[in-house]
């Protein structure tokens, strides 16, 4: 048993990694897991939470083992009871400006080499889907059958008392104002006002907040950024046919509820600038799209509880939108796990990187593709995205 106020791991952020770090790390190391806020306030608790294989193609390049990985621990945790795993199709539409790219065509090539995702052609998709998808403009789909969503508060509250049953302790209301470290090894976090925690080894995924608590150590090569989302009410025989469908700059699936999410995105220039309602540019971009996608939308569209924003602290993710998970600096112990887009997806992953990098394990992708110095701080050219205006 540890020493009071001591332990091997000491999590920071209780979101979906956070969450999934402790699962993984409490069969063999005494955890705790330190929240600023409460579990359901959380970016991961007001995520949109679809999960597909389709997330894990990066750059056009589908990463070896993680879609199994992932598939393979929502299938677990939902046999538990403890929530429940929407199946539900996910197809990302390819606009006729889009065919002829390169990554498109590695794209359609990489598919073929995945279980469950396939390139359906416009006739296709018309045949799979009639009297649903819109397809004027649109070559061709690629169809993940595989695919669903969860109700993302249930899930990260499976995952907590899951870590819980294994030992891990989390502590909620209580922000870490430093991380401790001596002779280049982690020795402990301090929290407000004061008080010490000793500990062995610190993951920071504390999602805004992260860059902040490692910049003694390391600049972190992320910018702020919003998904936002909202819950909107149609006809309940169209929304119950809709598959999840990505096209033409939004995405767009049923919820849990009955509903439909629709979602935006975009780069701000500081957390600031979230709005606190879903923006106004956001719902004339959705009704004007709707109709492009589908074809059983009658123009209709009410937003639920004048629209649900989702994700209303906004996240920081790095310019390729491919997660850091590496040891920060030339300090021993020391983890970080931030930068992520689809971080309730991507989250298992991220925390069987987090486990290999701590106990020196072997995983079945290589961690050099998470790296932080993946990126050339020092190189004049290297620059974050544009940074669009705030909205409205």
């Amino acid at each position: 048993m540890p020493q009071a106020n001591s332990y091997d791991v000491v999590v920071i952020g209780a979101g979906s990694i956070g969450c999934s770090t402790a699962d993984h790390l409490a069969d063999d190391y005494d955890v705790l897991v330190l929240e600023k806020g409460k579990l359901e306030e959380s970016a991961s608790a007001n995520a949109s939470a679809f999960i597909s294989d389709w997330w894990f193609f990066l750059e056009g390049e589908h990463i070896p083992g993680v879609a199994v990985k992932v598939r393979d621990y929502f299938e677990e945790l939902s046999a538990t009871g403890d929530f429940e795993f929407h199946a539900q199709p996910f197809i990302s539409l390819v606009d006729e400006d889009e065919a002829g790219s390169p990554e498109t065509r590695k794209m359609r090539k990489n598919v073929k080499k995945i279980p469950g995702i396939e390139y359906f052609d416009v006739d296709e998709l018309a045949e799979s889907y009639p009297d649903v998808l819109n397809l004027e403009g649109f070559v061709g789909g690629i169809v993940d059958t595989e695919a669903g969503y969860v109700k993302p508060r249930p899930y990260l509250r499976a995952m907590k008392e899951r870590a819980e049953r294994k030992g891990a302790e989390f502590e909620f209301g209580t922000e870490v104002t430093g991380i401790e470290t001596e002779t280049g090894s982690v020795t402990g976090v301090t929290m407000a006002p004061g008080d010490l925690v000793q500990c062995d080894s610190v993951v920071v995924a504390a999602g805004t907040h992260t860059e902040s608590l490692v910049a003694e150590f390391t600049d972190l090569p992320v910018q702020p950024f919003v998904i936002c989302a909202a819950a909107v009410r149609g006809d309940p025989a169209f929304s119950g046919s809709v598959p999840t469908t990505s096209g033409r700059g939004t995405l767009i699936g049923p919820n849990a509820d009955g509903d439909l999410l629709v979602g935006d995105e975009y780069w701000i220039e500081d957390l600031d600038s979230i709005p606190r309602d879903f923006p106004k540019e956001a719902q004339e971009k959705v009704a004007e799209l709707l109709p492009q996608l589908f074809t059983g939308f009658d123009g209709g569209l009410e937003y639920v509880d004048g629209g649900e924003h989702h994700c209303p602290e906004g996240i920081t993710i790095t310019p390729d939108q491919v997660p850091v998970i590496d040891e920060v600096g030339d300090v021993d112990g020391l983890v970080v796990a931030d930068g992520s887009r689809g971080a309730v997806s991507l989250a298992p992953v991220i925390a069987v990187a987090v486990q290999s990098i701590l106990t020196g394990t072997e995983t079945e992708f290589s961690l050099d593709r998470f790296a932080i110095d993946r990126f050339d701080l020092e190189d004049p050219e290297y620059d974050l995205p544009m940074i669009t205006e705030p909205r409205s």
